[in-house]
């Protein structure tokens, strides 16, 4: 009987270790994966839905990490808090509202404000509130909040929707980066001999 308990015990045991180290229940992002683009009704102060209908995502970074990239994207000026397993991580730049920046005033910018369909370009212009945050290796439970959502007219209610484009890159290995520079070196060495 007591070997029965020790066995049952040790299997109490590892299952329990086992579950610990499972990521959280939540929409599943994958590491490398593309955008996600999130265009949902809110108001200010509301967290972004998954399509678990919860409000987390979760991935499982290397033991080199996860670089975790949010930004907002269509009209500027949505801003963000970050958090990892209910536990504030980063507030984005509170950016101008496009009507602050003289957009829609005769002559500047004409009558719309900033926009941009593509996460990518939003990243890259500095117009849009953004981040990049690189996340410690093991497992991580993302929710973004919109907490600024930006106006539909000048000095008017903010619009009926939040926007936001979030995902996560790997880490590249340390021989991936050395091979890399090695590359690069041998690239600028092709190029100074040739002239």
């Amino acid at each position: 009987m007591t070997m029965f308990k020790r066995l049952l015990c040790t299997l109490v045991f590892a299952t329990g270790s086992m579950l610990a180290a499972a990521p959280a229940l939540g929409t599943v992002l994958p590491v490398g994966g593309p955008w996600v683009v999130l265009d949902q009704t809110m108001l200010p102060g509301d967290f972004f839905k998954a399509p678990d209908a919860g409000t987390e995502w979760t991935f499982t970074c290397s033991s080199l990490g996860c670089n975790l990239v949010v930004t907002d994207l269509f009209v500027i000026s949505d801003q963000y808090e970050i958090y990892d397993g209910g536990v504030l991580i980063f507030t984005t730049t509170l950016m101008p509202d496009w009507d602050d920046l003289g957009f829609g005033s005769p002559g500047v910018g004409g009558p719309f404000p900033p926009w941009t369909p593509d996460p990518d370009i939003a990243l890259a212009s500095g117009l849009y509130s953004g981040a990049s945050l690189l996340l410690a290796a093991g497992n991580h439970a993302i929710s973004i909040r919109d907490i600024h959502i930006p106006p539909t007219t000048a000095g008017g209610s903010p619009f009926g929707d939040g926007t936001v484009a979030f995902r996560v890159a790997a880490v590249p290995e340390p021989t991936s980066l050395a091979l890399l520079g090695i590359a690069l070196v041998a690239v600028g060495f092709t190029r100074r001999k040739r002239s």
